[in-house]
């Protein structure tokens, strides 16, 4: 058996076993745990969407003087060229080796159309 067949062989067994998995599901917002449970969505406390019930009321205020300065009509550089630059000089590793997503979702969607392309 040569590589080419070997790898082709493993890349469908990776595929057959990626189809029994359950889709992903996001969770369920706010609105959709207080119907469930017949509460008002207020009374809702979430800890499981890394965010805190407590609203940063200090926080915003600074942020608000420093909103004029952003320039929210330009899209950021989605290949994060910059930090790229930046984290493969700390780890002394080449750009392309380096991968930044906007949070784990993103990162399973990449490494998973690495694993079935």
């Amino acid at each position: 058996m040569n590589n080419t067949t070997l790898w082709d062989e493993r890349r469908m067994r990776a595929r057959e076993v990626i189809k029994s998995y359950e889709p992903y599901c996001w969770e369920p917002s706010s609105e959709e745990i207080a119907s469930k449970l017949g509460l008002r969505q207020e009374e809702i406390v979430r800890f499981d969407t890394n965010s805190s019930p407590y609203t940063p009321v200090e926080w915003l205020a600074k942020l608000s003087s420093t909103l004029a300065n952003v320039k929210a009509n330009d899209y950021p550089d989605t290949s994060y060229s910059a930090l790229r630059r930046v984290l493969s000089k700390y780890v002394c590793k080449n750009t392309d080796c380096i991968t930044v997503t906007n949070g784990a979702d993103e990162l399973l969607l990449e490494a998973l159309k690495h694993i079935i392309s």
